[in-house]
């Protein structure tokens, strides 16, 4: 019960106060997402104090762009092949067709088959299944359409929505709390958008390595039923996916880590100047209790300041008088 109450009372330290014409989420305690880069990429992408509006469009525009980019590609895919290809594929992948029971131009082909039904053709429920290379092929770039779809039309939405919406309050000024109330509410259709952008661009990498299995000729598992090694130039199949994962995968994700711990790193360092803050008492003035109100008029008045309710002038004289007071 302890740490639970503990944990909520950290909660309520970090919170999104205004600066300025802007939110910004002040932390003073650090919680569990904060120490995880992952978990802290998510939180300053969708949790923390809402952007500026302007800040908005853009995240939508480029999700918009990238679904867009990537719709003009996959499109025809299914199209550049013939159904003849489709059927000799399926013809290919079957085990100990004869067929292909003869070189094809001094290269043994059984071997499609025999690997199929090793590995790949068990991925599927129905367990061997000279169809499988196809069947993926067509349901990744049926993911791959409707992620992608999804994600263009609901950032246009969202887009549009933002770009109409004003956040002038009653006394025809900006308010901070209007685009607050819109974020808490806007940033989950958002979250969503970009899950199906991932998933979309994902299954596109998927589907290009189907692709090759249906149309690209691999002498290793041809000849010998099996994957060949990365340095093997028969190998076909095994270094294009070898090479998808390693250049384009996996800079991807690291980039995605090194971002997580840039932003953790930011979090941490900001908690640390917060407790270092004018605002807190320090170990000297800890037991002096009667500071703490005076402190708290005066953080007050610094915030009327900054918000231009009262002059320089009138601020000044009462941190002068603030600090006669508890020098004196």
């Amino acid at each position: 019960k302890e740490s639970k109450m503990a944990d909520k009372n950290a909660e309520k330290k970090n919170a999104v106060i205004l600066a300025g014409d802007e939110h910004l989420y002040h932390v003073t305690e650090l919680q569990w997402y904060h120490k995880f880069p992952l978990s802290a990429y998510f939180h300053d992408l969708f949790f923390d104090a809402p952007p500026p509006p302007d800040q908005i469009k853009e995240f939508l525009n480029l999700m918009a762009l990238v679904s867009a980019l990537l719709l003009s590609m996959i499109g025809g895919m299914p199209f550049s092949f013939q159904y003849d290809d489709y059927i000799a594929a399926a013809e290919r992948y079957t085990f100990e067709n004869p067929d292909f029971s003869e070189d094809a131009g001094g290269w043994p082909q059984d071997g499609y088959g025999t690997w199929l039904d090793f590995g790949g053709g068990k991925k599927d429920p129905g367990g061997y299944n000279p169809w499988y290379p196809i069947e993926m092929f067509l349901n990744r770039w049926a993911l791959c359409l409707s992620c992608l779809s999804a994600c263009l039309f609901c950032s246009i939405l969202m887009y549009i929505s933002i770009a109409v919406t004003s956040f002038k309050g009653p006394n025809g000024k900006y308010e901070p709390e209007l685009l607050a109330a819109y974020w808490s509410v806007l940033r989950f259709p958002l979250v969503v958008c970009f899950f199906l952008m991932v998933t979309g661009v994902f299954s596109f990498f998927f589907m290009i390595g189907y692709g090759t299995w249906i149309n690209c000729p691999d002498r290793a598992i041809a000849k010998t039923g099996a994957r060949g090694s990365v340095s093997d130039p028969t190998a076909r199949v095994t270094i294009m996916e070898a090479s998808t994962i390693a250049g384009i995968i996996g800079p991807a994700a690291l980039t995605w880590l090194f971002a997580g711990m840039a932003i953790a790193s930011k979090t941490h360092a900001y908690a640390a100047i917060a407790k270092k803050a004018p605002s807190e008492p320090t170990a000297g003035e800890a037991s002096d209790t009667a500071q703490l109100p005076l402190r708290e008029k005066l953080l007050q008045l610094k915030q009327c300041l900054d918000e231009g309710l009262i002059s320089e002038e009138k601020f000044k004289a009462a941190e002068t008088k603030a600090l006669a007071f508890v020098t004196g």
